[in-house]
């Protein structure tokens, strides 16, 4: 009488095997995050599909051939390093390139808005901030959203707001935080959603009197007016 083996056995190569749930998800980040080539903030998926996909790989050897999906785990890593890499190019490469010759790069936040509380009223009048003076008159390139208005086309002047939740989400802007830009007589722009890049001479607003609704401290005599090229 033959008596019953007991234990495991070794799995062979004929045996059904799983894939391991962990490299389908490395799989699925890593195609995605191609997208981040273009589109920076799905970036980061691309780090999620390599710290995956080592996870899958050493899942699958901790279990000895009980779960399949080495070569999925490898396929999420690669395009993960892809989507960092290219990604990370594009945008390194549309930063250096973006700003006009002959404008400064500036930053709306640091080298605008913020500096901008320091300003003083002396005799009814703005007397800026010494970061501020040293910008007026100065041809400079920075970022912003346009207000939205209800106006599509044919918009010759518009307000330029530092950050998207002003523009699309908050009440009314801080006159710290909002340029008008002024276009050219004869030019216009259609309206445009997103981050928006400007260069132009930078000056302030004769005309600002205060405490007027959307009424803006600082003026922009705008040159150009694009899509920015990288999100930073």
């Amino acid at each position: 009488m033959e008596g019953a083996v007991s234990g495991s056995r070794e799995p062979n190569e004929f045996d059904y095997r799983p894939v391991s749930t962990v490299a389908i998800g490395a799989l699925v980040l890593g195609l995605a995050s191609l997208l981040g080539i273009f589109l920076w903030v799905l970036m980061p998926l691309g780090l999620l599909a390599i710290a995956l996909g080592f996870i899958a790989l050493a899942t699958i050897r901790k279990w000895k051939g009980q779960y399949a999906g080495s070569g999925v785990a490898i396929t999420g890593i690669v395009t993960g390093g892809i989507c960092l890499l290219a990604g990370g190019y594009v945008q390194v490469t549309a930063y250096r390139n973006e700003v006009p010759d002959g404008f400064r790069r500036v930053s709306f936040s640091r080298e605008i808005s913020t500096p901008s509380l320091l300003n003083a009223v002396v005799n009814n009048k703005i007397q800026p901030a010494p970061a501020i003076e040293e910008l007026l008159g100065k041809k400079i390139f920075f970022k912003g959203f346009v207000y939205p208005t209800g106006q599509d086309s044919g918009i010759t002047s518009f307000l330029l707001l530092k950050d998207s939740e002003e523009c699309c989400f908050g009440g009314d802007p801080a006159v710290t935080d909002m340029v008008r830009c002024d276009l050219p007589e004869g030019a216009y722009i259609h309206y445009m959603n997103g981050r928006v890049s400007v260069a132009g001479t930078f000056k302030m607003n004769p005309g600002y009197k205060g405490g007027g609704k959307l009424q803006a401290m600082y003026l922009l005599d705008c040159e150009m007016v694009t899509r920015s090229q990288s999100d930073f």
